[in-house]
């Protein structure tokens, strides 16, 4: 290695090392002095010669400084005027799973470039706590590059502040508050106290008079859940404006007061709007039972988390939301299923069928009973001929003594190809497990 290099490498070290210890004994003398955040921030920007933003949790613009620079970045002046983050920059930071990946590492530093909203790279230091990304610190690159001795600077930064932001309340980690604890109370009692849960839900003002629906939002694509849910909540809150939206470990629960009509909601232009926003943030949504009182609150909890789990079990190319009420009969099969009581199940004449080995007339039942015995529909799933049809299901009838008549037996049936489906799709699962 060339004498001039190695000296290059030996003073970039040294003004590393020079810079970073300065900046640390700054920053320590201002903790030391009862300096504020805002101040510590403006001590980081003197270092940095850029912009520099604190975030929390929620994407809030807590402190920020940038001296005499002209940011012309259209993501960073939203953020700065509207102290949350331009929509773009939020659905195309959600969207890109790699790049959550790596923004919740507390360890190191993400590079962010969205050219739809940005001018300039964005370097952010997560600033992590129990697993849960509290706040963020961002410097917009548009002044001058950060430089390696710039990047251990925002890295010693993120370190120094952390114990002031446990002492800031925008920065808490959980927020109990009494409404909290009585959610948190309902959905895990078996049996809930009512004389309590009536006094409690006195005390905050919720109305109990009126039947319900529960709404389950889930992260599907479950990176950090906790930081994603906690910022997308306060989209579902406005657009569920009248009703109690809140976080439960990693999703969102809407309560939906039916007061309003859930059914009047789904054809309301807030719906499209409730389905975009569901697509965009990868999540997916069960819907429970109509339910009349908080005491099963619980039940329709499990409801929500069924749904889900039969949705993306038998309909994987379709979007949620996902109605329990559509998968009742998988609800009563899986209880099956997970005793392995899958021959207790199953006709007998469709066992004999399934033995005889023949595709056709298996795949000719199977369908009629999908299309609920309706024959046109049948043989245009087919693609046979409505004769053909016609001579197959009386082939079936006459061959395994099946009566295709009876509605009762037809209900039978249902059951039996559902729990066969099931079974082949590993429907075994303990769905209370499922989260």
């Amino acid at each position: 290695m060339p004498i001039n290099k190695l000296i290059y490498i030996i003073q970039d070290i040294f003004n590393l090392n020079t810079s970073l210890i300065s900046f640390q004994e700054d920053v320590l003398n201002a903790i030391g002095d009862s300096k504020s955040i805002d101040d510590i921030i403006k001590i980081s920007f003197n270092y940095l010669k850029n912009p520099i933003i604190l975030l929390n949790s929620m994407y809030h613009t807590c402190s920020y400084y940038y001296g005499e620079i002209v940011i012309d970045d259209p993501s960073w002046n939203y953020q700065l005027k509207m102290s949350i983050p331009h929509p773009t920059y939020s659905l195309l930071y959600n969207q890109n799973t790699k790049n959550r990946k790596m923004g919740e590492n507390k360890e190191e530093i993400i590079t962010t470039f969205f050219p739809e909203v940005m001018k300039y790279k964005e370097r952010t230091i997560p600033i992590v706590h129990d697993n849960f990304t509290i706040a963020r610190i961002s410097v917009l690159e548009c002044n001058n590059p950060l430089s390696d001795c710039d990047l251990e600077i925002l890295k010693t930064l993120g370190k120094l502040i952390y114990p002031l932001l446990l002492l800031d309340k925008r920065f808490l980690v959980e927020n109990n508050s009494e409404f909290d604890n009585i959610m948190n109370y309902l959905l895990k009692a078996t049996n809930p106290n009512k004389v309590f849960i009536k006094n409690a839900l006195l005390s905050l003002n919720i109305d109990n008079s009126n039947n319900k629906y529960l709404l389950l939002l889930r992260d599907n694509d479950n990176v950090n859940s906790k930081t994603k849910i906690n910022y997308v909540k306060q989209y579902i809150s406005s657009l569920f404006s009248k009703h109690i939206v809140f976080v439960y470990k990693n999703s969102i629960i809407v309560i939906y007061n039916n007061r309003n009509s859930y059914e009047n909601f789904c054809e309301s232009n807030e719906y499209e709007d409730f389905i975009k926003s569901i697509k965009d943030y990868t999540l997916k949504v069960g819907v429970s039972k109509l339910f009349n009182n908080f005491e099963n609150f619980k039940v329709a909890y499990n409801q929500c988390k069924k749904a889900i789990y039969f949705g993306e079990l038998i309909h994987k190319k379709e979007d949620s939301p996902y109605y329990f009420d559509d998968y009742v009969i998988f609800n009563i099969i899986s209880s099956f299923l997970e005793k392995g009581d899958l021959n207790n199940l199953l006709d007998s004449k469709l066992k004999d069928l399934i033995l005889c080995n023949s595709n056709d007339l298996y795949y000719t039942l199977y369908t009629f009973i999908q299309c609920r015995g309706d024959t046109k529909l049948t043989s245009e799933k087919l693609n046979i001929h409505y004769n053909t049809l016609k001579y197959r299901l009386n082939k079936i009838e006459n061959l395994f003594n099946m009566n295709l008549n009876d509605e009762d037996y037809l209900v039978k049936l249902k059951l039996s190809f559902a729990a066969l489906d099931m079974k082949k799709l590993g429907g075994n699962i303990n769905v209370q497990h499922y989260e």
